[in-house]
């Protein structure tokens, strides 16, 4: 039969006896009991470094392969504006260069992409790394083929690449993407050809417009925001335009007003005729009759002649 120890005190008994706390205490110090599977305790961590990690070597002759496969991929369908996107990044990455070779072009463009994305990456990517050479191809080709760069002859059996504008040459108008600047003789002409189509249909639209605006207001004049944007010479500010309408109506066409051009053109006039037109008729029911107004969607479908005839591969870059 068990009987405890005699003589000892309390404190003696309690030292003796097994102490739960004491017992546990091997496992706080360590932090977590590896022999319990319901531990859910704090768990220890380690201090990450801030130093960066170092990338891993990459292929460069696969880096060089990425490239050149992507370069002569097939594009996809584009967005309207695809022209300025890619001119407007393109000079981004030369920046002042004028000639940089392919490993410089890759970097150049990979850190703006990163930048831009703001793309946090786990593991630290080769060097050189072949997604960012496969991108840098994907954007080059495509800028190759608008004429925006040009390759330069080689250096250690990798390609150079020129730019060959510095200004852009592509810009919004309406809300399409449209070369204004590098033309081939080929595209000059159907521009001109398509310009000379707008101009031919929106005379009698645009004498119609004068004549509204003289009835209107016989004692009108030429504001001199007309001039400002480039529709009349500035000679004729401050003129009558019952006087000088026969100049009026046919200085687009000694002018040679572009089809965008144009199109802001007939929407001033229209605009204007709406004003004077107001105030004979605050309710919209008299003034100028509904039929001989001039709305947003006719000029729409006068633009839309020159726009679409004759379109064909490469339109848009025009």
């Amino acid at each position: 039969m068990h009987s405890e120890p005699q003589g000892l005190t309390i404190a003696e008994k309690d030292s003796a006896m097994p102490d739960r706390d004491v017992a546990a205490e091997p496992f706080k110090t360590e932090g977590r009991n590896p022999r319990s599977m319901f531990d859910v305790g704090p768990r220890p961590f380690g201090i990450v470094p801030n130093e960066p990690q170092p990338r891993p070597k990459g292929d460069p002759v696969l880096c060089k392969a990425a490239f050149d496969r992507a370069f002569t991929r097939p594009e996809p369908r584009s967005l309207p504006n695809h022209g300025v996107t890619l001119n407007a990044l393109l000079l981004e990455v030369f920046g002042r260069e004028e000639l940089l070779p392919l490993p410089a072009f890759v970097a150049a463009h990979d850190h703006i992409v990163k930048e831009r994305a703001r793309r946090i990456e786990r593991y630290p990517r080769p060097d050189p790394d072949p997604f960012a050479y496969e991108m840098a191809g994907i954007f080059a080709g495509q800028c190759f083929r608008l004429r925006l760069v040009a390759s330069d002859g080689t250096e250690e059996d990798l390609p150079r690449f020129r730019l060959l504008d510095r200004e852009m040459q592509f810009a919004i108008h309406g809300r399409r993407a449209v070369r204004v600047r590098g033309l081939t003789p080929a595209e000059q002409e159907r521009r001109d050809k398509l310009d000379r189509k707008a101009r031919d249909a929106a005379t009698s639209e645009i004498g119609c417009l004068i004549n509204e605006l003289v009835r209107l207001d016989r004692h009108r004049v030429v504001p001199a925001s007309w001039h400002a944007a480039g529709f009349l010479p500035e000679d004729l500010v401050g003129r009558g335009i019952a006087e000088a309408a026969a100049f009026i109506v046919e200085y687009h066409q000694v002018a040679a007003f572009e089809r965008t051009k144009l199109a802001d053109w007939l929407s001033c006039l229209a605009s204007s005729v709406e004003h004077a037109a107001r105030p004979l008729s605050p309710s919209g029911a008299g003034g100028v009759p509904r039929s001989e107004r001039i709305v947003p969607d006719d000029m729409d479908a006068l633009m839309a002649l020159a726009r679409t005839e004759g379109a064909g591969p490469g339109t848009e870059d025009l």
